[in-house]
């Protein structure tokens, strides 16, 4: 059932991915890096994204934030999910600026949406967050090359702002390089994706519930495992919503 769930919540961030391509007023900062790759190479904008994941996660587990299945679970369907919905045509183009800016604005809600909702399954962030929490964790003590401790909490201020910035600057930079999409679109996604994910992740706090009834889910101390709290707290989540 979990995993469905997760299916689910990736299924909508691929269509909330999608209605922002056909928008053409911009791309969020990982969207232009995908775009700016496939544009570039041989591949698809959902390989570019598979791409970039795979890169990451391996970043991360370097910096000791070793991946979930549902890590690698993301890593592969929401390109997957991506390419097949291009394919089918299962988005049309708008038929003009206000229904562009509703195409946006729609894959925006749905972007945050679908986080919220394959995160409350609890079973592992996607590749870019994962990568946002090792690099905050490092930032937040000081030390670059060293490896945080084991449970160690990552705050909002200053390892996750800070490694956002660099993270997702770096991912703006890069693809606009290669001729990725950048436009007032990609100020609204990256001003809006955030306060969405914070609103969005109360509403599926009945699932989390259902999640960590299950013994199984539970660290050794019989708090709930930390699935998604990553996402929480780049979003800024309420604290009630971080651990799930």
């Amino acid at each position: 059932m979990r995993w469905l769930w997760m299916v689910a919540g990736m299924t909508l961030i691929a269509w909330g991915i999608r209605l922002q391509v056909v928008a053409s007023l911009g791309l969020g900062p990982w969207d232009v890096l995908h775009m700016g790759l496939s544009l570039r190479l041989p591949i698809t904008f959902g390989q570019a994204n598979q791409l970039v994941g795979l890169v990451l996660v391996l970043g991360a587990w370097a910096m000791g934030e070793p991946p979930r299945l549902g890590t690698l679970l993301n890593m592969w369907y929401v390109g997957a999910a991506y390419d097949l919905i291009e394919a089918w045509q299962l988005v049309p183009l708008p038929g003009g600026m206000l229904a562009a800016w509703v195409a946006l604005l729609a894959g925006i809600a749905l972007l945050a949406v679908g986080s919220a909702w394959y995160l409350s399954a609890g079973l592992g962030a996607g590749p870019r967050d994962g990568m946002t929490l090792a690099l905050a964790r490092r930032l937040a003590r000081g030390r670059i090359g060293s490896r945080a401790p084991a449970g160690a909490r990552v705050r909002s201020e200053p390892g996750v702002g800070m490694a956002r910035v660099l993270l997702e600057g770096s991912a703006t930079l890069a693809g606009y390089a290669l001729g990725g999409p950048v436009g007032v679109g990609s100020i609204v996604v990256a001003a809006l994706v955030g306060p969405g994910l914070a609103v969005a992740i109360p509403w599926f706090r009945f699932a989390r519930r259902w999640w960590h009834a299950e013994p199984s889910l539970s660290s050794p101390e019989g708090r709930p495992a930390d699935g998604g709290a990553g996402h929480a707290r780049l979003a800024g989540a309420p604290t009630g919503a971080r651990r799930r």
